[in-house]
């Protein structure tokens, strides 16, 4: 997928600072959380605990697709695309919209991974839907927007970044991206 880096900050800015005087879209807010921190859908929508670590980033708990379910006492410290501040605001905001809060009240009582797969089914369409519409291409889905910000904080952050120095791509994206195995994160 190719992005312009412009086009893309400009766009992550305004998907996550919606007009509030007016209905807010939960998915064109849920899409620029994605795009400023790489999380899936259900980490954005419903189980992801993010808490400001930098200007640009957070520290993050409840990576999905862990064996035994969300591990919420390993948090990582993962880069936005934009100001940590905006991030935070917008999540905040996202989480007050009554299609969330819909979502915590009928499925939050369910197994781990039963609730992750209503909640798919229930959020899914629209969430793509937005995202082709955003990016005004048929072909791009959701999901688009975590390999998008995977190559943008590679880019931006792993020869910059002290932290970095004395490791290779495969912690970095070990960490940012919260896989159990290497050969998951290889596509990135």
């Amino acid at each position: 997928v190719e992005v312009d880096k412009d086009w893309l900050l400009v766009t992550v800015k305004s998907l996550l600072n919606p007009d509030t005087d007016g209905n807010i879209s939960f998915a064109r807010l849920a899409l620029g959380i994605a795009f400023a921190t790489g999380r899936r859908a259900i980490e954005v929508l419903y189980q992801g605990e993010f808490e400001k670590a930098g200007k640009y980033e957070v520290r993050f708990a409840g990576f999905a697709k862990k064996r035994g379910g969300a591990d919420y006492e390993k948090r990582a410290k993962i880069y936005t695309l934009v100001p940590a501040d905006d991030v935070i605001s917008a999540i905040n905001l996202l989480r007050d919209q009554p299609e969330i809060i819909a979502l915590h009240d009928e499925f939050g009582d369910m197994p781990e991974s039963d609730r992750n797969r209503k909640i798919n089914h229930r959020t899914a369409a629209n969430l793509n839907s937005t995202a082709r519409r955003v990016w005004a291409d048929d072909d791009r889905v959701f999901r688009d927007s975590r390999a998008v910000w995977a190559r943008f904080v590679f880019e931006e952050h792993f020869r910059k970044d002290p932290r970095w120095r004395k490791v290779d791509e495969d912690v970095f994206w070990h960490e940012q991206l919260g896989h159990e195995d290497l050969d998951t994160q290889q596509a990135y």
